[in-house]
């Protein structure tokens, strides 16, 4: 692996990969979770229920965790001040999903994106069959 043109040891990509999926990463899987939902048009109390929570979740996670981290780290709970990580939250954000066509490529050496693609296809067909009831939902989420 290598960053900014220098070829990176295996135990540092290591950590940048652990860096970003814990918090890059982590903070656009939950934006994608509330693409794929729509409290207003769910009818069941209980679905409702955990639509609105998982909102909820999400918006304190991303608008409020910055400011645990800063008292964490000025009650030092933490030795590292982590206040100003919702700059590395907005990177994430912005740099959207990459394409990723070529996952098919993996399957033939990864059990999990073997099961993943499968599933994926037995999703989508199943959602465009009940699509009318799935209304503001999006099924790549």
């Amino acid at each position: 692996a290598a960053l900014d043109g220098r070829e990176l040891h295996p135990s540092d990509a290591m950590v940048l990969i652990a860096f970003h999926s814990s918090t890059a990463g982590h903070v656009k899987l939950h934006a994608l979770a509330n693409w794929g939902i729509n409290p207003m048009l769910i009818e069941d109390a209980v679905l409702q229920r955990c639509a609105v929570t998982t909102l909820i979740y999400n918006f304190f996670g991303k608008t409020r965790f910055p400011e645990y981290a800063e008292a964490w780290y000025r009650y030092g709970i933490s030795t590292h001040d982590f206040s100003r990580i919702d700059l590395v939250f907005d990177h994430g954000l912005k740099t959207g999903i990459c394409a990723h066509a070529e996952t098919r490529q993996l399957m033939r050496h990864s059990d999990l994106c073997n099961f993943v693609v499968k599933v994926r296809r037995q999703f989508m067909r199943a959602f465009e069959k009940h699509e009318h009831s799935m209304l503001g939902i999006d099924m790549e989420a």
